[in-house]
């Protein structure tokens, strides 16, 4: 239900980051909630962000008891749909498990994967802590765990990432305590394994779960490995591109800054990029620099 403010309708809006390892976008509606308004100005349908609490939460005064509870009813009634989208979301992927084959969504590959198990490489065989025929629990996957990681020489937050990386795909719903593996139709390989897939798009197989989680578990920590790098160097090349935005902005006049960032803002407000080389995603990172630097020389 949209709230009535200076002329604005104003709803609150859930918004999806993308990120594949994002938990608030895979068990719930999104990130948020945030506050977007819209008004018809000379004819023409402008929007607003308003950012995370409405202007009204602001300005509300005692003498307006009615716009206060509605707010409240508002946020009463958005708590209950979150909820009930992640119990919808949590008995749906239970349902998927246990009629569909198994392919919960893999970390990101950073290599090729190889046609079939035969050719990944696998760590010296320890003794197998449960029998070979059988779905695992999570004591078995943890026991297999530790025998597959004693003594590696791996940064403790990698070891972390990639452990919680392993549970989260065998063990997807809250509530399941037995992995979900004997999937496939190979009656001599049915277990499929979540993690890799072969260069055709198929799903790796295995002989039983044990050797599937023993194979998985150098992948993934290699994985989160390479995924770390690639973040570092995205953060690096962030810092550089704000270090040359602070570099360019500080050769400029003052007030030549000032209309510059009311031009940005407008153009971000009414959706339109024309005249502008980057994305409008991209102008709020530059409005954002040239701020800094009006401040800098006001300080």
């Amino acid at each position: 239900m949209a709230i009535r403010y200076d002329g604005w309708s104003i709803a609150a809006q859930y918004r999806k980051c993308g990120k594949p390892a994002c938990r608030v976008c895979r068990e719930g509606p999104g990130h948020g909630p945030y506050w977007y308004g819209s008004k018809t100005v000379d004819g023409r349908r402008i929007s607003k962000y308003f950012g995370k609490t409405p202007p009204v939460a602001q300005e509300i005064t005692q003498d307006e008891p009615s716009v206060l509870e509605e707010l409240s009813r508002l946020r009463e009634e958005n708590a209950s749909l979150r909820a009930q989208v992640a119990q919808l979301q949590a008995e749906l992927a239970a349902l998927r498990t246990s009629v569909y084959p198994y392919s919960p969504r893999p970390l990101e590959e950073t290599e090729e994967a190889s046609e079939d198990e035969s050719t990944i490489p696998e760590q010296p065989r320890r003794r197998a802590s449960v029998r070979s025929g059988d779905e695992l629990t999570r004591a078995d996957v943890e026991a297999i765990w530790r025998e597959e990681t004693e003594g590696l020489d791996e940064a403790p937050e990698v070891l972390a990432e990639a452990h919680d990386a392993l549970l989260r795909n065998l063990f997807p719903v809250p509530t399941q305590d037995t992995t979900r593996l004997k999937t496939g139709t190979n009656p001599r390989k049915p277990y499929v394994c979540p993690f890799r897939a072969t260069k055709r798009g198929g799903r790796l197989t295995f002989g039983s779960a044990d050797k599937l989680v023993r194979t998985a578990i150098p992948w993934l920590i290699q994985s989160v490995k390479h995924q770390r790098e690639w973040r570092e160097l995205s953060r690096r090349r962030q810092q550089d591109r704000i270090a040359e935005l602070l570099s360019t902005y500080r050769r400029m006049d003052t007030l030549e800054l000032v209309h510059l960032v009311e031009r940005m803002e407008r153009s971000m407000l009414m959706g339109d990029r024309t005249g502008w080389t980057v994305r409008l995603e991209e102008l709020d990172e530059h409005v954002e620099v040239i701020r800094q630097v009006i401040q800098e020389r006001n300080d």
